[in-house]
């Protein structure tokens, strides 16, 4: 998976998606109750168990934590790159 960091956004070198638009417009599109669903675990030193609505929050506010999330998400391919 090749990536280039520019400040918050992840932009994907064959397609030139920005994954932070990606990441919201597959959050807008998920079920209310999914949102809620634990989806990574970061550990009690990075915040522990990280939600959909936690994920979104940090994404959207550009915080360190956000991009540790974003770059999680990326890695383990949980949105759709088709």
């Amino acid at each position: 998976m090749d990536f280039i960091i520019f400040t918050y956004y992840y932009i994907y070198k064959d397609t030139g998606i920005y994954m932070k638009d990606k990441f919201f417009k597959f959050y807008a599109n998920l079920p209310l109750n999914i949102r809620k669903d634990i989806i990574l675990d970061l550990g009690p030193e990075n915040g522990g168990p990280i939600t959909w609505e936690v994920a979104y929050r940090e994404i959207s506010s550009g915080t360190e934590l956000g991009d540790i999330i974003l770059d999680k998400i990326i890695t383990l391919e949980f949105i759709p790159q088709g």
